[in-house]
């Protein structure tokens, strides 16, 4: 049995060794293999080099420590143990579940943190944020699973071997000098000490589990609102958010009940809202309250249906939002009974706040930006595309940090007034009379990527754009205001793809 697994988990590790070297190897070749890397792991070749920087380097890192070093020591240490104590006491099922449990949970890592990178990067949004994580999940339950399959592993492996060291032998010539009292007990030291090493060392890839938001009675109105409840760890019965804007949406309402967009609610008379707090006997209300609420529908007050909402037996709090995060966080943190968690939400935010604007400092960025959304339906094939017009949310709170310039009113005519901040338009070709330095597509990236690849083939002309000549067309996530806690990753993302 011995020699059995030492050869065992020795040969496994030398298929650790090799992957390791491969994974390492890919580092400097990245950019040579772009095209293999993209089609290999399913994304965008311009998150390569995220990915590379995000996941590839933890796989590198846990097979080389978990894959290679700690199956050759063990498969050192079943050899040597019973060496030391004069007689093998190994359990075989313990034995065989060691190894398997370590090699499967090992490969399933592996398999995790890629689906990580590509599932999460592909959906666009900025890796660590809320949305990425949510995109990500699958690859995250693989990470748990290969995380849960190596402690079980560790845990054989150490029965095994204290039970080695431990066993009272008798002694025989060959062993004698290894079975005296003195030499037990460091045996014995030994193999508690090792059983604790490995369990610090793999601690870094234990992933656990997310905790669960705390479901609560209460009814929230406003995105910037629910975004905060949500990273407090909050997430409300029913909300009336601007879901056709807001991607994070898609994963809220999954959990909490849709009751329309704050100016539905508003044009409807609060009644889904009603209806839905009578039939689950839900009294709260928070309201939120901005100056304005939506820049792109100014008209939009959710706040004025308070007085209705508390003639039909609603407790309603009004919480105002005037651009002071750390007053607004503290407000919903109360209300919701979350003050504890309150400060180390604003601790983290101003803390990447001051990492993004460290790192666009002394930066230049493009001059010129068109900012394209798509929706690409898939019953008839078609793309609809809008571009954003200047004086948005991605002008005030992204380019004029960057110093640069929406030009996106360039390609529609001067009289044509835009819808909630965009302008329809059927075909690209006024892009050659906007002349951007970079085109930012947001929303759904295979529609305008469909669209542009059309007009290239229509119009030659378009590849003489900066944008499409330099090759500076990127996917990112889009910016209403609403993911105002995950505004520093955000802005950090279109800060590296638009930095010269």
């Amino acid at each position: 049995m011995p020699e059995r697994m030492a050869k065992l988990f020795i040969i496994t590790s030398l298929f650790f060794l090799l992957f390791c070297c491969v994974e390492g190897l890919m580092f400097p070749l990245k950019f040579q293999l772009k095209s293999i890397c993209s089609t290999m792991f399913h994304i965008p070749e311009d998150q390569i080099k995220t990915f590379f920087g995000y996941f590839v380097a933890k796989i590198h890192t846990h097979v080389g420590l978990i894959g290679w070093l700690s199956a050759s020591l063990m498969g050192i240490l079943y050899y040597l143990a019973p060496k030391i104590s004069g007689r093998a006491q190994y359990l075989s099922w313990a034995a065989w579940g060691n190894w398997g449990c370590h090699t499967a949970g090992v490969l399933i890592l592996i398999i995790g943190f890629h689906m990580i990178g590509f599932l999460g990067l592909s959906s666009g949004f900025a890796p660590g944020s809320e949305e990425f994580r949510a995109a990500a999940g699958l690859g995250k339950q693989f990470v748990i699973i290969g995380g849960v399959l190596i402690l079980i592993s560790i845990l054989l492996f150490s029965l095994n071997m204290l039970r080695t060291l431990l066993i009272k032998s008798e002694a025989n010539p060959s062993t004698n000098a290894l079975n005296n009292p003195v030499h037990k007990k460091i045996a014995t030291a030994t193999a508690v000490l090792a059983a604790g090493i490995y369990l610090f060392n793999t601690a870094p890839c234990m992933a656990s589990a997310t905790r669960a938001p705390e479901k609560k009675d209460v009814i929230i109105i406003g995105d910037r609102l629910m975004d905060i409840a949500y990273n407090l760890g909050v997430l409300p019965a029913a909300m009336s958010v601007r879901c056709s804007l807001w991607p994070l949406c898609d994963t809220l309402k999954n959990t909490s009940q849709v009751l329309g967009c704050p100016n539905c609610l508003q044009k409807k008379k609060a009644k889904p809202l009603i209806d839905f707090a009578k039939a689950h006997q839900i009294k709260k209300v928070i309201i939120e309250k901005g100056d304005p609420f939506c820049v792109l529908v100014p008209e939009m007050h959710p706040e004025k249906i308070a007085d209705l909402l508390e003639n039909h037996g609603l407790s309603v709090t009004i919480v105002e939002y005037t651009h002071d995060l750390a007053r607004t966080v503290n407000e919903m943190a109360a209300l919701l009974g979350k003050k504890d968690k309150a400060k180390t939400l604003l601790d983290n935010y101003e803390k990447n706040m001051a990492k993004v604007m460290k790192q666009i400092e002394k930066k230049s960025f493009a001059k010129r930006v068109v900012i394209l959304n798509g929706v690409f339906q898939a019953s008839s094939g078609r793309s609809f595309l809008r571009v954003e017009s200047p004086g948005g949310y991605a002008d005030q709170f992204l380019l004029s940090v960057l110093k640069s310039t929406n030009v996106g009113n360039a390609m529609v005519k001067s009289k044509k007034k835009p819808s909630k901040g965009h302008y329809s338009i059927r075909k690209l070709d006024n892009l050659i009379a906007a002349a951007p330095d970079a085109i930012i597509i947001t929303g759904d990236g295979f529609a305008v990527q469909k669209a542009l690849a059309l007009g290239l083939a229509q119009n030659p002309g378009l590849a003489k754009i900066p944008a499409i000549k330099n090759q500076a067309v990127y996917t990112l996530p889009g910016f209403i205001q609403s993911s105002i806690i995950e505004y520093p990753s955000i802005l950090s993302q279109w800060a590296f793809v638009l930095a010269h």
